[in-house]
């Protein structure tokens, strides 16, 4: 499904794929059921190939270490590794005169907004190995 091109496109395999379930395949009919529920989340992939997993991945390496610690707020040790952590934001870069840059961009603001790249996982451990979230 993920190999199709355009979301119309992903919809109508995933429909064709779950028709094709047998009865006898309880798994796979659960797994129906979920992406039925997360449709729409699901199926904004395709707006723009972007997925979530990084910040899923890093919410359950926090997860895992709250769970192993004493006393620690999962909601304290993610405002920790957001706010505290080499966060990479790309800024826009403009011309020396930005009435300029905008006149002759027709005014396309899409690209002049701040890309955030968040955290590098190597970041995360780095802290968590120095002790930075007791």
């Amino acid at each position: 499904m993920y190999k199709c091109k355009t979301k119309s496109e992903a919809i109508e395999y995933y429909e064709n794929w779950k028709k094709s379930i047998p009865k006898d395949l309880k798994e796979f009919r659960d797994i129906a059921k979920t992406i039925d529920r997360l449709k729409v989340e699901v199926f904004n992939y395709f707006d723009g190939r972007v997925t979530n997993a990084i910040v899923e991945g890093l919410n359950n390496l926090i997860r895992e270490y709250d769970r192993i610690g004493r006393g620690y707020d999962f909601e304290i040790l993610r405002a920790k590794a957001l706010f505290c952590l080499n966060h990479k934001v790309e800024k826009p870069k403009y011309a020396t005169n930005t009435f300029s840059h905008m006149m002759y961009d027709s005014f396309n603001f899409s690209n002049d907004l701040p890309k955030d790249y968040g955290v590098p996982i190597k970041e995360y451990i780095k802290a968590l190995n120095a002790g930075l979230f007791d």
